[in-house]
């Protein structure tokens, strides 16, 4: 299917831009030209124009439209209607695609992925379920919900991140200017006044002569590591047994990696239990779809086993306790649920419970890493003072220097 840049013109004179796929351009000019818009421009992208040019749209945009819809929806207004009511608004995004692949009698769920407009099979699922139940504003509440919560998660990790990682550069920027430029000059004005060196300045004169290469031997070490780690995770249709052992191992980390791990479970529960609601007897479709709902996408085969040991009439939460480094509570709420035929209410619970772990042990992390980072800063500036500036100070002194 090939991909085109169109550009059309209201008849009120609103201009709007988009990307179709399409098979053909005249298949792209049949839909696009209407007795109420005019095609301006249509124009083929190529290859590497595709990288940049995204056809879905992004998350906000599929939240202003869910929402907007739902309140349509509920006004009174039938889908088709609701959605030319938004094109009239004069909006840059055109929605005229989806339209014109309603008005030839498809599907909503099946003209937003044919439009590729949207091809998230979780949410192309909520859409399923209000086209067989007729409850569309309800469906896109649903998905305004899960797409907000997404948007709330991402911007908890980034706040939460990005103060260590902030503080965790200027050290590292700082020790690494001290260490080049500052501390082999003062040696130098330690040389030149014909004192004797004290041993702890010894210490900071052998470590200003290694610095250089114990930061490349951090570096080549560092770039092995993630090297090993690219080739594992990229390669896996090769090897997929060692790929997946890399990354358990990454989530058994003591740090990053049970952060890593709960965010996984998160995104991972959540989409199963909002797929369970949704289509509640095809557990193997739900853990499907959460499967590839998963970000980052290369841990999405840690939960490919699981669905396969399933499918052969495993219990959900043995074959993930399997195959993921699952917490032993966890694993006693999913099993709970399982006998008591609750499923769904469980993963609410283990969500619930993910959910607050992950953000009290990031409030945590916070408070240990920032205020270690200035520590360590502090206590290095400290050793540079008494190795340098006091046995100086003291000896330019008892010569008379001052």
């Amino acid at each position: 299917m090939a991909a085109f840049h169109y550009k059309i013109k209201s008849r009120q004179g609103h201009v709007s831009r988009g990307v179709i796929a399409t098979d053909t351009s005249c298949e792209a000019r049949r839909i696009l030209s209407t007795k109420e818009f005019t095609l301006i421009s249509l124009k083929p992208l190529k290859a590497w124009q595709q990288l940049f040019q995204k056809i879905e749209l992004k998350p906000e945009e599929l939240r202003s439209l869910f929402k907007a819809l739902a309140q349509l929806c509920r006004a009174g207004l039938p889908l088709r209607e609701a959605l030319k009511a938004l094109e009239g608004d004069g909006q840059k995004k055109s929605y005229q695609p989806l339209i014109r692949l309603l008005e030839k009698g498809l599907s909503f769920s099946g003209a937003l992925k044919q439009s590729a407009l949207l091809t998230n099979d979780l949410l192309l699922s909520f859409i399923k379920q209000a086209e067989s139940s007729g409850d569309y504003p309800s469906a896109f509440d649903q998905i305004v919900t899960y797409l907000q919560w997404m948007e709330n998660l991402k911007k908890r990790l980034k706040k939460t991140l990005s103060y260590p990682l902030f503080v965790f550069m200027l050290s590292l920027t700082l020790l690494i200017f001290l260490m080049t430029f500052v501390v082999p000059q003062l040696l130098d004005l330690y040389k030149m006044s014909s004192l004797e060196i004290p041993p702890l300045t010894r210490a900071l004169l052998t470590m200003s002569h290694y610095s250089g290469p114990l930061l490349t031997s951090i570096g080549v070490i560092l770039s092995a590591f993630f090297s090993v780690g690219f080739i594992l995770i990229n390669y896996s249709r090769y090897n997929t047994f060692l790929r997946n052992r890399f990354l358990k191992a990454l989530l058994k980390t003591p740090l990053l990696g049970q952060h890593l791990r709960d965010i996984l479970l998160l995104q991972y529960t959540t989409s199963v239990q909002a797929l369970l609601e949704a289509q509640k007897d095809n557990i193997v479709r739900a853990m499907d779809c959460a499967e590839q709902n998963l970000h980052p996408a290369f841990f999405r085969s840690l939960f490919r086993q699981p669905r396969f040991y399933v499918e052969r009439g495993s219990a959900f939460s043995e074959a993930l306790h399997t195959h993921f480094p699952l917490p032993e509570s966890i694993l006693k709420i999913l099993q709970v649920g399982e006998r008591s035929g609750a499923l769904t209410l469980a993963l609410k619970h283990v969500t619930q419970y993910v959910d607050k772990n992950l953000q009290d042990s990031l409030e945590r992390l916070i408070q240990r890493l920032g205020p270690l980072m200035l520590l360590l800063v502090g206590g290095f500036l400290l050793f540079i003072i008494g190795a340098i500036f006091l046995p100086l100070y003291g000896g330019l002194g008892s010569t008379g220097a001052f």
